[in-house]
C-alpha cells in the first residue's frame, strides 16, 4: 500500500446505506448507517494519523457538517474550496 504524501487528498462519500473512500483510483466501501448522503474531500496524510489514535475502537461514530468532520469527540476543521469535489 502507498502511503499518502502531505499534498494527496482522498474523497469519502455517504450514499444510500454505503460509506465509500477513494484514493489513487481505488474505491473501497462498506454497509453504515447513513443520515444524510454528500462527499467530502480531506487531506490523505493528516486524517490517516487521526484514524491511527482510533485502531482499537471497535466502532466509530464519524459526522459531517458544512465545514467540520467529527470523529467521536474530536472535530476537524476544514476549508471548503469551490470545485474540490475531484482532484487529478
Amino acid at each position: 500500500m502507498t502511503c499518502p504524501k502531505i499534498t494527496d487528498s482522498f474523497l469519502l462519500s455517504a450514499r444510500a446505506g454505503r460509506i465509500f473512500i477513494e484514493f489513487m483510483d481505488i474505491i473501497a466501501g462498506i454497509h453504515s448507517p447513513v443520515i444524510s448522503d454528500g462527499d467530502l474531500r480531506l487531506p490523505a496524510a493528516k486524517f490517516v494519523k487521526l484514524l491511527n489514535t482510533y485502531k482499537r475502537t471497535k466502532y466509530l461514530t464519524i459526522e459531517s457538517a458544512p465545514n467540520c468532520l467529527k470523529l467521536e469527540n474530536f472535530r476537524l476543521i476544514y476549508e471548503v474550496v469551490q470545485g474540490s469535489e475531484k482532484s487529478d
